[in-house]
């Protein structure tokens, strides 16, 4: 189905289209295999993921990266599968009171019929703690 949007994308759609479709494809795929469509996803409790020493500094872009790529392989249906995980815009932000980090990723991983996409989205986390932002 997207080879013939590109078809179409070509001739009649423009790109911002075809990433949408992209995009959304991605995002569906993530919310499945992390449980947020059937419910089966639990929130962390509050102050369980950040100790007393990681609230006295930053987190730096590698670290966010690293904890993004131990997030992924918990929550893909085969871990072994990610590749090409990288990290740009990393930012940190102040929220209700507390320091979090932004870092866009891009990724392949295998989607359930074994077949390789690539991914984009943007995760958010405080300390350790890595969600995917609503």
């Amino acid at each position: 189905m997207l080879e013939r949007l590109r078809k179409i994308g070509q001739k009649e759609l423009p790109r911002g289209v075809i990433a949408a479709f992209v995009a959304f494809g991605a995002l569906g795929f993530i919310a499945e295999h992390m449980g947020v469509l059937d419910g089966s996803r639990q929130q962390p409790e509050r102050g369980d993921a950040v100790s007393a020493e990681q609230t006295d500094r930053r987190v730096t872009s590698s670290e966010a990266e690293r904890s993004v790529r131990s997030y992924l392989r918990a929550k893909l249906g085969e871990p072994d599968s990610l590749e090409d995980l990288r990290g740009t815009n990393f930012t940190h932000y102040e929220y209700e009171g507390e320091d979090y980090w932004k870092l866009d990723v891009t990724f392949r991983a295998k989607n359930r019929y074994g077949g390789y996409e690539r991914y984009a989205m943007t995760m958010a986390g405080r300390g350790d703690e890595v969600f995917v932002p609503r």
